[in-house]
């Protein structure tokens, strides 16, 4: 009987593929930042599960002499082999996607929401692993979308790898890198996990028949559109249904999530919302996402519920939104509009209920009258970075008082700034070439108070 050479020289070098691109990526690029190494943590998991296989199929094949043993050992080895190909597209993603030009305020917002939610018990024993890269354009997008593929995950489960129960990948155009501001939408993404975690989209549901006098004539107008002609009207009411119900899905997801990005943040997420609808026309809307007026209504109205009071300058944002939009010409979207317009009340108080979040801080924070604020704006304006400052204290009778810095958390960095961009948007005494320069400055001062923060953050951890 002819024995037959069983080699594991394909498998065997695609484990050791692996170790290397993670140790040129860990060496080269990520360090220093913490979050990614829950990350590799998976990926050496996967490394040490690998060559354990490897290892117990040599050790089945010395056991063997038969060729149909030595063939069944082939086969697990040829499926070990086309297993492992599945991590390619997750170490592809990591270096396609241009996460080496990440800077440490993305991290620094993600850490940020992740310790203000830890104060909810649901999420203390969850692990949620979160990614953020910037990408050139839509090519990268699409790979980085398979990070946590399916195919993936499965590899993991059959070697018996703990994969993230809930992982999150923010995505960004590599344009808006070093604009603080703008990165304002990554508590909108982040909410997008609370949602999923705590059910609330998936649990709310809409009873159509509380909207049976809006639909029914919207409903007529599809059945009769020309190109239905000869179609059974059952098939048409189905078909219309379900289209119906797959947008007010999708926008209810949105709603609640920036519903969500409010309880955490405060008005600045608002504020970047208005930002989009002014400088983005009136017409931004689709089957997946309402329109930024709709949305700029359902968050005035919960801050309004939170007694939070308008700046003037906010107020005129609303009003020159509101004036720039238009009613949806496809009657199903002015549809849905007056639908979700009616649920206002009873999606934001579901959404409360759902994530209850403490948010007092944020709201006497933002008060008009808080003197912290005023010093705080006040320093904007005079084109002082605010992540930290050195407060100015008096001497109390001839005794010199301890001079300290004072770390300034994200929201209100975020706010101060925000409401800062609006402030000179309708300052009508300003032209606008000089208004252009001071937004670019805001751009430059909210990224280096967020790296000043950030790098005394880690000066403290360091010294503990």
């Amino acid at each position: 009987m002819e024995s037959v050479n069983v080699t594991f020289d394909v498998t065997s070098q695609l484990v050791n593929n692996f170790k290397q691109v993670l140790l040129k990526l860990k060496n080269e690029r990520y360090a220093s930042i913490g979050i990614i190494r829950e990350i590799f943590k998976v990926i050496e998991d996967i490394i040490d599960a690998s060559e354990q296989k490897i290892s117990d199929l040599k050790e089945e094949l010395k056991e063997t002499s038969s060729i149909e043993e030595q063939k069944e050992i082939m086969n697990k080895n040829y499926y070990l082999s086309d297993a492992l190909n599945y991590i390619f597209p997750l170490l592809r993603d990591i270096t396609f996607s241009t996460i080496n030009f990440i800077d440490f305020d993305d991290y620094a917002i993600i850490n940020f929401i992740r310790e203000r939610i830890s104060s909810i018990s649901f999420f203390k024993d969850k692990e949620i692993v979160c990614l953020i890269s910037a990408s050139l354009g839509e090519l990268n997008f699409e790979m980085s979308s398979r990070l946590f593929h399916k195919n993936v995950e499965e590899y993991f489960n059959k070697l018996d790898v703990k994969f993230p129960d809930f992982s999150l990948h923010i995505k960004y155009p590599l344009i808006f890198k070093d604009n603080f501001l703008i990165k304002t939408a990554f508590f909108h993404e982040f909410s997008h996990l609370i949602d999923i975690l705590l059910k609330i989209t998936e649990n709310y549901v809409i009873d159509f028949k509380n909207y049976e006098d809006k639909i029914e004539p919207v409903l007529e107008d599809f059945i009769n559109l020309p190109i239905y002609h000869g179609l059974p009207e059952t098939l048409l009411k189905d078909l219309f249904y379900v289209q119906l119900n797959k947008i007010l899905i999708n926008w209810t997801r949105e709603l609640i999530t920036d519903i969500i990005s409010v309880i955490l943040l405060g008005p600045a997420s608002r504020s970047l919302l208005l930002f989009w609808s002014l400088t983005s026309g009136h017409g931004s809307f689709n089957f997946s996402h309402p329109p930024f007026y709709l949305r700029c209504q359902y968050l005035s109205k919960l801050l309004d519920i939170d007694g939070y009071e308008n700046l003037e300058e906010e107020n005129k944002a609303f009003e020159l939104s509101e004036k720039i939009y238009e009613v949806p010409t496809e009657k199903i979207f002015n549809l849905v509009i007056k639908i979700l317009e009616s649920e206002m009340e009873n999606i934001i108080s579901t959404s409360k209920e759902s994530f209850k979040l403490e948010n007092k801080d944020i709201l006497d924070f933002l008060g008009k009258n808080n003197p912290e604020k005023k010093v705080l704006l006040e320093l904007v304006r005079n084109d002082i970075p605010i992540g930290v400052y050195l407060p100015v204290h008096k001497y109390k009778k001839n005794k010199k008082t301890l001079l300290k810095y004072e770390k300034n958390p994200i929201f209100k960095i975020l706010n101060v700034f925000w409401e800062y961009y609006f402030e000179i948007l309708f300052n009508t005494k300003k032209p606008i070439n000089e208004k252009i320069g001071l937004f670019r400055r805001i751009e430059e001062r909210a990224k280096k108070s967020i790296d000043m923060l950030r790098g005394y953050q880690i000066y403290d951890k360091f010294n503990e």
